[in-house]
């Protein structure tokens, strides 16, 4: 027997119709990459908030009080969030991807 595999258009778009059939499963890998990651933890959910603040204010003391780095008058914890985010961003898809 012989299965092929084949596309009806040759455009990069979703299938939302084939998306929507499999929301159950979508919705139980989640909770259960959810439910793994922070039950691995003793502060739990609240270390979502916890760790990047305490990485946030030594950054702070360090590169804004320390070396004092000019932002071009932009309040520095606005500044290095942008930069966390994008970083952390940049890092959890490429954990993932591997």
């Amino acid at each position: 027997m012989k299965t092929i595999i084949s596309s009806e258009n040759d455009s990069l778009g979703f299938k939302l119709k084939e998306l929507l059939s499999y929301r159950e499963l979508i919705q139980l890998l989640a909770y259960r990459d959810f439910k793994v990651r922070y039950a691995q933890t003793f502060l739990g959910f609240l270390w979502v908030m916890i760790q990047p603040l305490l990485t946030l204010l030594i950054f702070i003391f360090v590169f804004d009080k320390a070396l004092k780095i000019n932002t071009l008058n932009v309040p520095y914890p606005v500044f290095m969030m942008s930069g966390m985010i994008t970083w952390s961003l940049f890092s959890y898809i490429l954990n993932q991807s591997g």
